[in-house]
């Protein structure tokens, strides 16, 4: 099942409260993956973990936002990805316009079936709920809250990436 953490009391007049605390990014990364480790399991998914150019480990987020972020993806992945096919997740530390801050890159990349339709809705302005994507709606949601950006694309057949950019403050 697919981690939905958001809760009303979390959300005050539309706007998310974060609890900034320090952290080491692997270790979040870590915790997320084996939160979704048995259903990677279940469905023989091969998980590719590459984290090249991160400079910054100690950083300061809300961690379990960012683990939400991270397990609602993977877990969408997990669900649509054919069996035995290889899921990865690429971590980039980029520049960032903001002074004590680092851009962070999260590619969610996998195989998936021809018919799958996941572009269209994260693409799109969101008027109607379906329940099955509400993990995917409270990502997107928690993902802008923290001035970050997601973009959904298909660079070959039958490939889905999905872009994940937030700025996280360095702690050093």
């Amino acid at each position: 099942a697919v981690l939905i953490l958001l809760t009303t009391e979390k959300i005050d007049n539309n706007k998310m409260l974060f609890h900034l605390e320090k952290c080491c990014l692997s270790d979040v990364v870590t915790e997320a993956i084996t939160i979704v480790q048995q259903q990677i399991k279940q469905k023989g998914v091969l998980l590719s973990l590459n984290t090249k150019d991160v400079v910054h480990e100690n950083i300061m987020t809300d961690t379990t936002r960012l683990k939400q972020v991270i397990i609602n993806l993977l877990g969408t992945f997990i669900k649509n990805v054919k069996d035995d096919e290889m899921l990865s997740l690429e971590i980039t530390e980029c520049e960032s316009a903001k002074a004590l801050f680092a851009r962070y890159h999260f590619k969610f990349r996998e195989v998936v079936s021809d018919d799958f339709e996941f572009i269209p809705l994260m693409n799109s302005k969101v008027d109607v709920i379906n329940k099955e994507y509400l993990p995917i709606y409270i990502t997107k949601y928690i993902v802008e809250k923290m001035e970050g950006s997601i973009h959904v694309s298909a660079p070959e057949k039958s490939i889905l990436q999905i872009d994940v950019f937030v700025n996280l403050r360095i702690d050093e």
